[in-house]
């Protein structure tokens, strides 16, 4: 009887698991905590539209030189869903949001992880601006980890 219990929650929790990402895709688990309180996990991006993650710090010099470089080019950011995530509390994210008016662009998603750092963990990140391209199918295509330039990143975008 123990033992069937047993395998029905591991089956259980298994199948909870596969279900927070999205079918054939690359995308890690995680969940993100937008300012206006919704959860965001990878099955909300949309469906068959590249995505750009950039993992940032609002405090951070490095990131706000990226960040800076994507909105002046961001004709070139159009076609993707620009997955903007940080681990800093959703307080200082409300005020990144308000300077850069992210709301003002359809393709801007903005979110914090909070302390959980699945994103973080998973891409063994040791530094930020951070910044993964996914194709329209989910699948990981190249990844920036070196304080990348806008410049940088430009080429892989456009090729997405």
């Amino acid at each position: 009887m123990m033992k069937s219990v047993c395998l029905v929650l591991c089956v259980l929790l298994f199948g909870l698991g596969a279900t927070a990402q999205k079918s054939g895709s690359d995308y890690p688990l995680f969940q993100l905590w937008r300012t206006n309180g919704q959860v965001l996990t990878a099955r909300d991006l949309p469906a068959k539209k590249p995505v750009v993650l950039i993992y940032f710090a609002p405090d951070c010099h490095h990131c706000t030189d990226l960040l800076n470089g994507v909105f002046k080019e961001m004709n070139s950011f159009k076609k993707a869903t620009l997955l903007l995530a940080t681990f800093k509390p959703a307080s200082e994210l409300r005020v990144f949001e308000q300077n850069y008016k992210t709301a003002s662009f359809p393709n801007i998603i903005t979110g914090t992880e909070g302390n959980t750092f699945k994103l973080r963990y998973h891409f063994k990140m040791q530094q930020t601006p951070f910044v993964a391209l996914y194709n329209a199918a989910g699948k990981l295509v190249k990844t920036y980890d070196n304080q990348p330039k806008v410049q940088d990143i430009l080429p892989g975008v456009r090729a997405l």
